[in-house]
């Protein structure tokens, strides 16, 4: 039963994410501590922090739940950014899980 909850809780939060389209080269996904974008010409995911966050972990996952990419902790001031490289990464869907003090962010991303 626990488990059930945690995968309806996961797919709340990720329905509740919003994702646009800059030009063809660069999708962003929005909260309100941080602003994530994919630059596709650099292969790289640049999180920019918009406060200052104690981050505990950080973990990119793809659609079939592995974790593809997991950091340690860090503190990020803000308008500071965290540049992850993503050559290694196929095509598809992918879900950034950031933990602060504040609590757990997911929010979608697409590499083309």
């Amino acid at each position: 039963m626990k488990k059930i909850c945690l995968y309806i809780m996961f797919f709340l939060a990720i329905i509740s994410l919003s994702s646009f389209t800059d030009n063809d080269r660069d999708i962003k996904s929005r909260s309100n501590n941080f602003v994530v974008s994919v630059n596709i010409e650099e292969q790289v995911i640049n999180i920019k922090f918009n406060a200052e966050s104690n981050i505990q972990n950080i973990k990119i996952i793809n659609n079939n739940s592995e974790i593809v990419v997991e950091s340690g902790s860090a503190r990020c001031y803000e308008n500071s950014t965290i540049e992850i490289p993503i050559t290694s990464m196929e095509s598809g869907t992918y879900f950034i899980r950031i933990q602060t003090d504040s609590g757990i962010e997911i929010q979608r991303i697409i590499i083309n």
